[in-house]
């Protein structure tokens, strides 16, 4: 477990490891290789003041979650996504979605050059 003073908007940096995030301040305060790593953080006794209130996840690598599901990215149906930074291209899957209870059919994109620290749901279909 290695002790951090972070912001979240440099979480992309800790892909692949478990991160404790102080949610008040937006910081990352610790990183490790398993949750257990980062459990002095996240665990504690009811009513305790000093303990941070530290949110606890595994932050995924870019590709992690479309390999986690069996998706082969490149089988999709190529698109280029564009804003104000340039564009980038991005494959879309129509996958069965449930988000508080409901079920529905929605395109997903994913991408291997969205470099960006966090993954992004839009409103298409949502």
């Amino acid at each position: 477990m290695k002790k951090v003073n972070v912001s979240t908007k440099h979480m992309g940096k800790f892909a692949g490891k478990w991160v404790a995030i102080d949610s008040q301040k937006n910081l990352i305060i610790a990183v490790g290789e398993t949750l257990h790593d980062i459990a002095p953080y996240v665990t504690g006794k009811v009513g305790d003041t000093k303990k941070i209130k530290a949110a606890a996840f595994k932050v995924p690598y870019k590709d992690e979650v479309a390999d986690e599901l069996g998706i082969k990215i490149e089988k999709g149906e190529g698109i280029y996504l564009g804003g104000v930074g340039g564009r980038i291209k991005g494959y879309i899957h129509k996958l069965n979605v449930e988000i508080a209870g409901k079920k529905f059919n929605c395109p997903i994109v994913f991408s291997r050059e969205y470099l960006v620290s966090f993954n992004l749901l839009g409103r298409d279909s949502f």
